[in-house]
């Protein structure tokens, strides 16, 4: 071990004598040591030699350092290994222990209890400034132009959150401007901002899924007519509100199977790390903790970190916890296919009844995506196959579509704006949804207009 981690901690006055403790102590899997967990005896390695202190706190930083250097197994006592198994259920939130910064964790708590920082809206619409292209497709070059937008901004945003990660000190302009670039991109042509986002893959794990869901909680923000104020706040906590998983062992976020107890409160400690590194991040607005501790909260008080229910979730994390739920289902993940569009809107509005997520944040995504969601490959009842390129207002179930082939199987020219079309103007409904690859077609069926606007 490097000096750094041997000396980081000594011995407390009131640590147990190596004689009380060194008979009894067992080996113990690094990874599988929960952050926050205090101490009741030292931790040593094989040899004997301390590494860590009675009445230390274990820190992820700990974790990392004792990683780095192969060493993956520790010397723990017990009653400590006892320990690190305990704290409340799952779906009850973290422990009360589990902090870094009790007083500040206590601030927002008494901010979330008091409603401070929750305000009624009343600054300027954002909505009307979006430009309506109807029934045409996409300009020339366009995807093509924000697809290497999506990949040089996912890169950047990789980089400040390992700099964060490490200790650095991102400046918070930087982040903004991503969110200002994009709202640029959304008045110019929401549609294609969309469609790109459902069709770009294989960047940083984390970044990509962070960019995803700050995008689409961005259009539905616009669509709830929130201020812009409002719907920066929300691109912004998109950006970073996961940030904190970088603390957490990849085996973890990327198992292959179901996660032990354990394993899961480290997923749910998350948000507290991202607490720690937005305090070193420069010019972040006030709000932006607070909505960034809450995007994990659920209106049943089943979410985490603090198992808050309905109104006392800030609005734009009750927005960041759909359209988090949304891009997580439409991705693939180790232990699964992604899901379709449609069947993760279904997925949704069912878990809306359940008030596992907030009912009037799946409406609005309904809204947002429609009934089958840009970029899904649909059938006709013409036998045709289209692609839905565009929403159509309040037809849910008939957005503006482009056909790919006609009924005999005879691709179109991509080019022909002749080609794209409204179904409902044709007498024509969609009549399934097309498979991508490793996923299954799904029938269409009119139960997810349930919850539409009026």
């Amino acid at each position: 071990m490097s000096e750094s981690v041997v000396t980081a901690e000594r011995p407390a006055p009131n640590a147990a004598p190596a004689d009380q403790t060194a008979r009894s102590h067992v080996a113990f899997k690094v990874a599988d040591l929960v952050v926050g967990r205090r101490l009741r005896f030292p931790i040593e390695d094989s040899a004997g030699l301390l590494l860590l202190a009675a009445e230390s706190v274990i820190t992820p930083r700990f974790k990392q350092l004792l990683l780095a250097r192969g060493v993956e197994e520790i010397m723990l006592s017990p009653s400590d290994v006892d320990g690190m198994s305990g704290g409340e259920t799952p779906s009850r939130g973290l422990s009360a222990d589990t902090t870094f910064d009790p007083a500040g964790i206590t601030i927002l708590n008494e901010m979330i209890d008091t409603g401070r920082l929750f305000r009624e809206d009343t600054g300027a619409k954002f909505k009307d400034r979006l430009i309506q292209h109807g029934c045409k497709g996409f300009k020339s070059g366009q995807q093509q132009q924000l697809v290497q937008k999506h990949s040089e901004t996912c890169t950047r945003l990789d980089a400040l959150m390992k700099s964060a990660a490490a200790g650095g000190n991102p400046g918070g302009e930087e982040i903004a401007n991503i969110v200002s670039d994009y709202l640029s991109e959304l008045v110019l042509d929401t549609d294609c901002v969309l469609d790109v986002m459902a069709h770009t893959k294989d960047y940083a794990e984390i970044a990509q899924h962070c960019l995803q869901m700050s995008l689409l909680g961005m259009v539905m923000a616009i669509d709830a007519d929130m201020s812009e104020a409002d719907i920066r706040l929300v691109g912004l906590c998109g950006l970073i509100h996961d940030w904190g998983m970088t603390y957490v062992p990849q085996h973890i976020r990327m198992a292959d199977r179901v996660l032990t107890r354990v394993e899961f409160l480290e997923i749910q400690k998350h948000p507290i790390y991202t607490l720690e590194m937005l305090r070193k991040i420069k010019a972040i607005p006030s709000q932006v903790p607070l909505v960034c501790y809450q995007v994990h909260e659920r209106p049943n008080g089943t979410g985490y970190p603090r198992g808050r229910r309905g109104t006392n979730i800030h609005p734009c994390a009750r927005i960041l916890n759909v359209a988090d739920a949304y891009a997580a289902l439409v991705a693939p993940r180790p232990f699964r296919q992604p899901l379709e569009p449609y069947a993760a809107l279904e997925y949704l509005i069912r878990q809306a009844a359940e008030r596992m997520v907030d009912a009037d944040a799946v409406r609005t995504l309904l809204h947002v995506v429609s009934q089958f969601p840009i970029g899904s490959t649909v059938q006709l009842s013409d036998g045709r196959k289209a692609r839905v390129v565009r929403r159509n207002g309040n037809k849910y179930s008939s957005p503006i579509v482009q056909i790919l082939e006609e009924a005999d199987g005879t691709p179109t020219d991509p080019l022909d704006e002749s080609l794209v079309l409204d179904p409902s103007e044709q007498n024509i409904q969609i009549v399934k949804v097309l498979s991508s690859a490793g996923r299954e077609d799904v029938e269409a069926s009119r139960s997810s207009v349930v919850l539409k606007r009026d």
